[in-house]
């Protein structure tokens, strides 16, 4: 190796049931399972927005289960960072 290049290594958490969707679908949720993985999505996008980050494709697919009661947000594929500007999304389907 060139000890002068750099490198980027992406490093993601395992995920033992992969996303929200699936999950709920193999092993059901109760009340209070909602309740948490919806206060731990709505306090993950708080700390995103603080940082002007906007995911802007939040869905159960794109919550991902680390474990029954560990839930992270992912797929930022069409997320955009605003720094003094503002966002629009147009509604409805592309032409």
């Amino acid at each position: 190796m060139d000890p002068g290049r750099m490198f980027m290594f992406l490093v993601m958490a395992y995920m033992e049931y992969e996303d929200l969707r699936v999950y709920i679908h193999q092993h059901g949720v109760s009340l209070s399972s909602a309740k948490s993985i919806a206060i731990q999505t709505l306090e993950g996008l708080e700390v995103m927005y603080s940082k002007h980050i906007y995911h802007r494709d939040i869905k159960p697919q794109v919550v991902a289960c680390l474990n029954p009661i560990l839930v992270k947000i992912t797929d930022f594929g069409v997320s955009k960072q605003a720094l003094g500007t503002f966002l629009t999304t147009r509604c409805g389907t592309a032409p």
